[in-house]
């Protein structure tokens, strides 16, 4: 049996001579949404009258009318808290997952677990727990189906980092939802995760977003904590350690969700969101595969590698720093075997983890020593 490489240990002295070569943080460019056309071409002439000719702005596409009734479903949940307004959760999860149904190339699967969870949420009893909890699924399958497709339209390339940007806002207002809790307490994680699948559904449609999430994202004036997501990978890391196999497929796929987390907390901008949102994606397979999908081990090397590459994209001397705890995480996930199911390689699904986040951790002291 191959045993990996103990991995380098982070020293003090290490992260002194870091200091001395660090450069400070290098800007981020933000991706801006795209407006509407502007219209401010060459002057077109008319051929019935002659005359001066006038500059004609082409018109801007109106929404479907399951677009514009989902935006006012959204809008009504602005008057009143989630927890008293239940039909309107419910109906904001209808309307979304009937948008989304009319994209090109979006799962039938995910469509129906969004619908699905509007079904029970309608149906739990009131003033339940249970509300934050399928309010929760119902998003994320609808986030699953968002990530799964690519912009449809022409696509410019500020139109898909637009679309990058919202998803990775998405992803980030559905984990702060708390399902032990009730809505009353979350009302502005839920409002906003609404708003931002709502215009992740416009730009998919090369629309207009109507709610301007993706800015919001640019100019959230609190990132992430690093060390606060890093704590809770590790509690989720020990929670998969726990898991009773083979029935761990969930536990994997929440410690995949809380390592995109880390990695949002970890680097800012389009190039980071689209790692996020890589992670995520593998983790919204995980959670809604069948048990015995072979396919689990590579969605789950997929997200672990989609996380290590993103500290390839650190400043030189943080990359340099933490290149050899990346490279022994690679390798660990190497130890993955993509013929056998999770259930049979508990320990190098473990490993995978806990050298990922070893490497990240690495990268924290990095970026504490550039500061």
């Amino acid at each position: 049996m191959n045993q990996r490489a103990p991995l380098p240990t982070v020293t003090v002295s290490v992260a002194l001579v870091l200091i001395a070569g660090c450069s400070g943080s290098q800007a981020r460019p933000v991706a801006e949404i795209p407006g509407q056309p502007s219209g401010t071409g060459a002057p077109i002439a008319s051929s019935a009258e002659p005359g001066p000719a006038t500059p004609v702005s082409p018109p801007a596409a109106s929404p479907p009318l399951a677009l514009k009734r989902l935006v006012a479903t959204v809008q009504s949940l602005d008057a009143v808290p989630p927890d008293a307004n239940h039909q309107a959760l419910v109906q904001g999860l209808r309307d979304l997952g009937v948008a989304i149904a009319q994209l090109p190339g979006v799962s039938t699967a995910r469509v129906a677990a969004v619908l699905d969870a509007a079904q029970r949420l309608e149906s739990a009893p009131a003033a339940s727990y249970l509300h934050a909890d399928l309010l929760k699924k119902g998003l994320g399958a609808a986030l699953g189906a968002l990530l799964a497709r690519s912009p449809s339209g022409e696509g410019t390339a500020s139109g898909d980092a637009a679309y990058r940007d919202v998803l990775a806002r998405l992803g980030m207002d559905i984990d702060s939802i708390r399902g032990d809790r009730a809505l009353l307490d979350q009302s502005k994680w839920v409002v906003d995760s609404f708003r931002a699948a709502t215009d992740a559904v416009y730009l998919a449609s090369s629309l207009q977003p109507p709610f301007g999430q993706a800015s919001a994202t640019a100019q959230s004036a609190a990132p992430p904590d690093l060390e606060r997501e890093l704590s809770d990978a590790r509690a989720a890391l020990l929670e998969l350690g726990q898991a009773r196999w083979p029935n761990a497929r969930a536990a994997v796929a929440r410690a995949l969700f809380s390592l995109a987390d880390v990695v949002a907390s970890l680097q800012r901008g389009a190039e980071a969101n689209e790692k996020v949102n890589q992670i995520r994606l593998q983790a919204e397979r995980l959670s809604s595969a069948e048990l015995l999908t072979l396919d689990q081990t590579k969605w789950l090397e997929t997200g672990l590698l989609s996380a290590l590459d993103a500290l390839d994209d650190l400043p030189p001397e943080q990359a340099a720093f933490v290149a050899a705890w990346r490279d022994a995480a690679r390798q660990a996930v190497g130890g993955l075997s993509q013929g056998d199911t999770l259930a049979f390689q508990a320990a190098a699904v473990q490993d995978g983890f806990r050298a990922t986040l070893d490497a990240f951790f690495a990268a924290s002291q990095a970026n504490e020593a550039c500061r």
